[in-house]
């Protein structure tokens, strides 16, 4: 209702960068930060889910293979500690029994978790 939300979210985001003021999150100064800072701050710090679910999720892997791609992308262990982590995420959802399910065989709740 034009108070700033999305503007505010897209700062601490880092998908916009801020004109005036200070923003800082996890002690990185956001209006300092150069292109390459921003990515890395992106990629490092933050994290968040869109509201709308076709948005959070690709549409041809299934909801573990969703859960693993980032890890996998990261270099985050071997094939099989990424297996177990998105094993045990699921599990703590409470959507283990989804994981070889694609995004449009899922709840919109279900889908923000395996976000």
């Amino acid at each position: 209702s034009g108070s700033g939300k999305s503007t505010l979210m897209n700062i601490l985001a880092g998908l916009d960068v801020p004109t005036a003021g200070s923003a800082k999150v996890a002690g990185c100064d956001l209006l300092s930060m150069g292109p390459k800072e921003r990515l890395r701050y992106r990629r490092d710090v933050v994290g968040f889910v869109w509201q709308q679910t076709a948005r959070n999720l690709l549409p041809y892997l299934t909801a573990i293979q969703n859960i693993t791609l980032p890890m996998q992308l990261r270099g985050g262990g071997s094939k099989r500690e990424r297996a177990a982590r998105a094993e045990s995420l699921l599990a703590m959802l409470d959507i283990a029994d989804c994981r070889d399910r694609r995004p449009q065989q899922l709840s919109g709740g279900q889908q923000q978790r395996v976000a």
